[in-house]
């Protein structure tokens, strides 16, 4: 799944050619649109938008990859059931 803790798609450069967008988080079409433009200007040279995205510190959960996912299905489910008691 591409669900980040924080919910803020990760941007960054891997090298002066290579740059990437990940976890989208369920955010569907719109945050995709925004995004695609943010990386369409950075690989034009404009990084203005681009670097408040791959400055943001992303938390990353302990105990390993297979660990970290069932975390995160907990607190999913936990919070959307809150939601859904509302």
């Amino acid at each position: 799944m591409g669900i980040v803790v924080n919910r803020i798609p990760q941007l960054g450069k891997l090298s002066d050619n290579v740059y990437y967008a990940q976890g989208y988080s369920g955010h569907g079409i719109g945050l995709t649109h925004i995004i695609a433009e943010i990386m369409g200007d950075a690989v034009a040279g404009s990084m203005e938008k681009f670097d408040v995205f791959a400055d943001i510190s992303h938390i990353r959960l302990p105990f390993g990859e297979w660990v970290s996912g069932q975390m995160m299905a907990a607190g999913m489910w936990y919070y959307g059931m809150l939601e859904k008691l509302r």
